[in-house]
């Protein structure tokens, strides 16, 4: 039966063994996703414009060198491992897996003077008896009731970009209202930061050189010509910010001189309090600069030698000026040093321009020529130098990045569903295993070797490829642990029915393979369409799945076609002397067709009243934030509430807030209060913008929903949300107080270990379990000089990361916000879109492989419409959950992809019924619908046992993940119900639905429209 067995033999163990080694070689064999390991994930839209970069570049080489400046900001020590990718024509995806938030000390301040209703350009907001400290980025602020986003602090006085944020009203605030920061994202003010450095000259009436600059032949300006055109400018635009627009104005559309542009200063700071006390309005901060390289004296002798950016600097680094300010220090490259040198000398007694992200840091005088290095004054604050610092020496962007997306997993939350997720695949691979055994004995045996090979080789397939593992990639682990056994059955069943029909084993094994060939590759190259087209359409952690379902029809072709079958000659070789096999539905005969008209009736009221019913919900009830756009975010109270306490809460705290929709977690439940009602410890707040959308012109000031829903419910609940991860309290500049909340209870001595050890460089530390609350651990402990509470936490996260203690319980801090998400409005239609895309191109690639393989279009549009007919009743069977709110269900991407895969499944059993009616027409007798009973009837039993380990799989995910609320519970109810219809409708719906076609194929060709036969050909032939 098999030829060349030495070279199968050698053929599989070299694939085993090269799976083997890619598992245990490769540290760790693949990545996992951010929903199993935790992490944060950004999609930033960076779409160039002409005023930006030279439109003859590549957009994709403007978004690798954003993600190059990038990388070396966010991760300059190469600790955190982002991982940064292109994602579309301008989305770039940035994830940082197992970032814990670190929690920082609050900032809070209060209004110096009344804050008005209306929002004016160039608002300020004045603080004054500040604590802690506001990123000098930008955030977003709860000034009162209202939320207020600022895009700058300059020492106390941040500048308003947008009022009335996530729903709030825009109202008066007098003097002395309260200012606390909510949202503290350092790192997406660090990617959004542009960092666009420049030296270049500042032209002034007092300056001696200035008039004969501007009198230069070619250039022939005055100082106060082009005042009179800024001026103009702004008569027009008083609604501007800055002279961007102003700068790229063409001369003769009264725009400045080609070698002149104009920034605004920075403002003056108070020397003793270091606050902002400048009044100026944009016209009275405006500065004229010049730029050297396109000065017509200058520019064809020096050029773009003269043009001084932060692309030269060497490094850049933190110091302090004369009178002992922090300052930013710069030290520039060997070969532009010289360049610099001249450049200051040539300009000496001038002033020199040092402008950042369009504004003028500093004008220091050129009192000497500066070669190759000097420093940025401006009586600066430390974490303004440092962050200057930190930005430059990354380089500057072509692009501001926009955040479209943003979703946060805490690694607590993450590793709960690795191990809820992997103990499912293990039961159900030992299940699927048993069954196999019990029904189908040595060829079970069989079965259960070549399911473990291919999953082997699924495993190290995903090594090779450097995948990322998901959420759903485990469920497609887990879908194809159900569906590999299917090629098996199809073998076995085809070896039972030729030993059934007098052939001897070995000639019946041989057979078996050969005829069933034919269905396994139909039935599995269809869903390997169905997977590629996911992947090419997909996003996200869709792609994962689709990477997963992929590799793992192509593990599952090779285990079954390969491996089993050398098995089974192996078997036959040593003496087997038949195969024994369960029989169950093997006499089946039932006259499918006559229940045809009932089925399709009672699929029609299903259909309908599950369309009805999902039309009559709202969207914001049954579309997920991918689809809607918006926040969600699970959090974890220090005690058990009950929803309505939560509830009331949330609904108090105003704005779009209020309208959240808010679920608990069934399985944090914990007893009911003495009313009866129940509690639980973990809820999910969502927040949709119900169909609201922007324009392009706004795009730029997107609201993060998600992380303003996080940043408000952290504020706002922070006496209902269970503290820490970790609390640090400093006693005395030498002592700490430390609260340690874990998910687990640990050994006091462990935890003290790890606490003194290198890594965290605690001494004399002393630890008790906190008697009110479990797993939660008091520490005190001596410090060392100069750690601070924020070095501190990340001293001690680095150190409890993937450790054990002594009991080999592995350490895994508890956090009140475990994970959070947002899909900006922008993104929203591109993912409908896509998601409408991946369903259409694949119903549309099956009816034409169909075609190409059965050389007809009516077993094509027959297994469309049952495919059709399954999506349509899933999707009532969804509608019903939604309405009454048994389950965590909602049409998202990952539902999309449970759609997709139930076309797979479905259509996987379609054509394996199809194959054999296609087989049994030529050689049968009688109508074509006693044909198709008699197709249904002899794979029935296939069909069923396929079904039933299938079903094993995925019931075992559901039961894993029913009443967490995760993504896994509606994927998996959607597969369950899949896959009783897809069953279900290969019999009643797809089989009818070909007969139907055929019939009109044959009437309008003037066949028997009951056979196929040609009417004409038949009246011909003579009666016997």
């Amino acid at each position: 039966m098999v030829e060349n067995l030495r070279s199968r033999l050698i053929l599989i163990g070299a694939v085993l063994l090269g799976a083997v080694l890619l598992l245990t070689l490769n540290k760790p064999p693949f990545r996992l996703g951010l929903d199993l390991q935790g992490g944060t994930r950004y999609v930033f839209r960076v779409t160039p414009n002409e005023d930006q970069v030279d439109q003859s570049m590549d957009p994709a080489q403007v978004i690798q060198e954003s993600i190059t400046v990038i990388r070396n900001r966010i991760d300059p020590t190469g600790t955190l491992e982002p991982v940064m990718r292109q994602e579309g024509k301008d989305r770039l995806v940035i994830e940082l897996p197992g970032a814990d938030e670190l929690v920082g000390q609050p900032a809070t301040g209060t209004l110096v003077a009344a804050l008005p209703a209306e929002f004016t350009p160039g608002q300020q907001l004045l603080l004054e008896n500040i604590e802690g400290g506001f990123p000098r980025g930008g955030g977003t602020l709860a000034v009162g009731d209202e939320f207020v986003f600022y895009n700058a602090n300059n020492g106390g006085d941040l500048a308003v970009a947008r009022r009335g944020e996530n729903g709030s009203i825009a109202s008066l605030h007098p003097a002395g209202t309260e200012v606390r920061l909510l949202s503290t994202n350092a790192i997406q003010n660090k990617i959004e930061n542009l960092g666009a450095l420049t030296f270049q000259l500042r032209l002034s009436a007092e300056s001696a050189q200035t008039p004969a600059l501007l009198r230069a032949p070619g250039l022939d300006t005055t100082l106060a010509e082009q005042r009179d055109l800024l001026d103009a400018w702004l008569a027009l635009n008083p609604d501007a910010t800055d002279f961007t627009a102003f700068n790229t104005l063409p001369l003769s559309l009264g725009g400045p001189a080609d070698a002149v542009e104009w920034a605004p200063s920075k403002l003056f700071r108070d020397p003793n309090t270091g606050k902002i006390t400048d009044t100026r309005t944009l016209s009275q901060r405006a500065e004229a600069i010049l730029r050297v390289d396109q000065h017509p004296e200058y520019a064809d002798i020096y050029g773009d030698d003269w043009y001084f950016t932060g692309e030269k600097l060497e490094t850049t680094y933190v110091t302090s000026d004369d009178l002992g300010y922090p300052a930013v220090g710069f030290k520039f490259y060997d070969i532009h040093a010289n360049d610099f040198g001249d450049f200051t000398g040539e300009f000496e007694g001038e002033q020199l321009a040092v402008l950042l992200n369009g504004q003028l840091e500093s004008a220091p005088n050129l009192n000497s020529p500066i070669y190759g290095q000097g420093i940025i004054q401006g009586r600066y604050q430390l974490e303004e130098v440092t962050e200057m610092v930190t930005v430059l020496r990354s380089g500057s962007l072509r692009i501001k990045p926009i955040l479209d997306s943003k979703e946060s997993v805490g690694p607590t939350l993450g590793a709960e569903y690795v191990k809820r997720g992997w103990m499912a695949g293990l039961a159900g691979i030992i299940c699927v295993l048993g069954f196999m055994v019990f029904y189908y004995r040595t060829l079970g045996v069989i079965a259960s070797i070549s399911l473990l090979v291919n999953m082997t080789l699924l495993m190290g397939g995903l090594a090779f490829m450097r995948a990322t593992l998901t959420l759903p990639g485990i469920a497609g682990i887990i879908l194809t642990v159900g569906m590999a056994v299917d090629a098996n059955i199809l073998i076995f069943d085809r070896i039972r029915e030729e030993r059934d029909a007098g052939r001897n084993v070995k000639q019946a094994a041989k057979n078996g393979f050969d005829k069933a060939l034919s269905t396994i590759l139909d039935a599995n190259i269809t869903t390997l369409l169905t997977a590629i087209i996911l992947f090419v359409v997909g996003t996200g952690p869709i792609k994962g799945f689709a990477v997963t379902l992929a590799i793992g029809i192509l593990t599952s072709l090779f285990s079954a076609l390969v491996v089993t079958k050398v098995l089974v000659h192996i078997a036959l070789e040593r003496g087997a002397e038949d195969f024994k096999v369960g029989t169950w539905l093997v006499e089946a005969n039932y006259k499918w067709m006559q229940k045809a008209k009932s089925a399709s009736i009672i699929s029609s009221i299903v259909i309908i009243g599950g369309l009805l019913l999902f039309a009559s919900m709202p969207g914001i009830k049954k579309y997920g934030i991918d689809f809607t756009g918006g926040g969600t975010l699970q959090m974890r109270t220090e005690q058990a509430q009950t929803i309505d306490t939560i509830r009331t809460r949330v609904e108090g705290l105003g704005g779009e807030l209020a309208k959240a929709e808010i679920k608990p977690i069934l399985s944090s439940a914990e007893g009911s209060d003495a009313s009866g009602n129940s509690l639980f410890t973990d809820f999910r707040l969502t927040v949709k913008l119900q169909g609201q959308t922007q324009s392009d012109e706004g795009s730029e000031n997107e609201i993060d929903e998600g992380e303003l829903l996080r940043s408000q419910v952290k504020a706002e609940l922070a006496d209902l949300l269970q503290k820490g991860p970790i609390e640090f309290e400093m006693a005395d500049s030498s002592r700490a107080s430390i609260t340690l909340y874990f998910e687990a209870d640990h050994p006091t001595q462990d935890i003290q270990a790890i606490l003194e050890s290198e890594a965290v460089g605690l001494t004399d530390v002393s630890v008790t379990a906190d008697v009110s609350r479990s797993r939660t651990f008091k520490v005190e402990a001596a410090v060392p000089a100069g750690l601070t509470d924020l070095s501190a936490q990340q001293k001690v996260l680095t150190a409890f990361n993937g450790k054990s203690d002594s009991a080999n319980r592995e350490y895994a801090l508890s956090q009140p916000i475990p994970n959070s998400s947002s899909v900006g409005a922008q993104v929203v239609g591109e993912l409908r879109d896509k998601a409408i895309l991946a369903i259409v191109f694949s119903l549309f690639a099956i009816v034409l492989y169909i075609r190409a393989r059965f050389a007809e279009y009516s077993y094509g549009f027959a297994a469309v419409v049952a495919l059709v007919h399954d999506v349509l009743v899933t999707l009532a069977a969804l509608s019903v959950m939604m309405m009454l709110g048994i389950l965590e269900v909602e049409i998202s991407l990952p539902m999309i992809a449970a759609f997709l895969t139930i076309i797979g499944y479905s259509l996987n059993d379609t054509i394996v019924v199809f194959d054999r009616i296609r087989e049994n027409r030529p050689r049968m007798e009688g109508s074509l619908a006693s044909i198709l009973d008699r197709s249904i009837n002899q794979t029935l039993s296939r069909t069923v046992l396929t079904s039933t380990t299938t079903f094993i799989a995925v019931v075992i995910l559901f039961g894993a993940n029913v009443r967490t609320g995760n993504t896994l519970e509606g994927f998996a109810f959607a597969m369950l119900v899949g896959i009783v219809v897809g069953t279900y409708s290969s019999v009643f719906i797809a089989s009818p639905a070909l007969l139907f076609f055929e019939g009109r194929a044959a009437a309008k060709r003037g066949d028997d429209p009951d056979t196929g036969d040609d009417a004409d050909a038949a009246k011909a032939v003579p009666a016997a």
